[in-house]
């Protein structure tokens, strides 16, 4: 994406990333929807948090509970989660998570591709 309306994440040269998804921000969200349609790029957005960026102090108990007690009152779960170098209890509280959503058994824990159904908090309306 090549937009002097967008900042992007950092890279090195020379370092493959292991993402294919990142946050963008704009104040322009509906023509950055708009332009996102128009290139056939798709975004997603959640429907369960973990609650890690809230502001509160959260305990590595308070995260996982965030996210196994919401998960299941959706057919199809996005989690947010931030891996931010200030979230350690985030770091502490995934093992645990994805044990008890494995304990669960009827949840699977999967990537985001192609075949995933779209969570979108903003939609534009279509004329």
């Amino acid at each position: 994406i090549s937009n002097d309306k967008l900042i992007l994440p950092d890279t090195k040269d020379g370092v493959t990333h292991v993402w294919h998804q990142f946050v963008i921000r704009t104040k322009e969200r509906d023509s950055l929807i708009a332009y996102l349609e128009e290139q056939g790029i798709s975004y997603f957005d959640w429907n369960v948090s973990s609650l890690d960026a809230t502001g509160a102090v959260l305990s590595v108990d308070d995260i996982v509970e965030n996210v196994t007690g919401n998960i299941q009152k959706y057919n199809n779960a996005i989690v947010l989660m931030h891996d931010a170098n200030d979230k350690v209890l985030t770091v502490e509280a995934l093992p645990i998570i994805i044990e008890r959503l494995q304990e669960m058994g009827n949840v699977e824990i999967l990537p985001i591709t192609e075949q995933t159904t779209m969570i979108q908090h903003t939609t534009l309306e279509k004329e």
